[in-house]
């Protein structure tokens, strides 16, 4: 995407060097929307209005791996985007054209890089069948219940933390795009893409930090 006037004032708020347009490539990217996911979760649309609003200056990474490495680009600003009966958040973020990374950008212009998933804190999630909010009414997300499938509504969001490119999203319309016409019930952490593998990913990340802990101590 082209890099306006006001696209430039907003990445240099977030810049300690001044950079120019042609220093800057700009991407826009559906960070989510309000449709059913693989997990059987959707986003309220307060839910989608309030990430609109905190995600600008939040990071994308690589897999919810957050260490200071990982960091790939960076949200100068987000909007929620209508069509029909669906509603997108929107984020609109940018690299720095370096030899560092160039590839980087390469592999997003040719799809390589592409699917995303959120990473942000909610605390209600509402069962679509009755409304229950604590999590024990015994309705399971994907079974259907007199004719009404169940499903979890995640509200209430507290902050984003980061967007993430991932292998596999739980929403399929999450990611690069060109252009379109039973947790803790006080704090649920929603990253939108499958939960069993994200959590494969961080407890392999966490066992190799603790190993060059220890090898560190010795």
């Amino acid at each position: 995407m082209d890099v306006t006037k006001k696209d430039l004032e907003l990445i240099n708020q977030l810049s300690l060097t001044e950079l120019k347009a042609e220093e800057v490539y700009a991407f826009r990217v559906v960070c989510c929307d309000n449709l059913v996911d693989r997990d059987y979760e959707k986003f309220s649309d307060d839910a989608l209005d309030k990430m609109a609003e905190l995600y600008a200056g939040k990071p994308i990474i690589s897999d919810h791996l957050p260490m200071a490495k990982n960091q790939a680009a960076r949200i100068f600003r987000a909007q929620v985007e209508a069509e029909g009966d669906v509603r997108r958040v929107i984020g609109y973020a940018y690299i720095p054209r370096l030899d560092s990374t160039k590839d980087f950008i390469e592999s997003i212009d040719t799809g390589l890089k592409k699917e995303v998933s959120v990473g942000c804190c909610c605390n209600r999630r509402i069962c679509s069948v009755c409304g229950d909010e604590s999590g024990g009414c015994g309705h399971r997300p994907g079974k259907v219940y007199d004719g009404k499938k169940c499903y979890r509504i995640l509200d209430g969001i507290t902050d984003v933390y980061e967007l993430s490119f991932v292998a596999v999203p739980a929403q399929p319309g999450a990611g690069v795009v060109k252009s379109f016409g039973g947790d803790n019930a006080d704090e649920v952490r929603a990253q939108g893409d499958c939960g069993e593998l994200e959590a494969q990913l961080i407890n392999v990340e966490i066992e190799n930090l603790e190993r060059e802990i220890d090898n560190y101590g010795n």
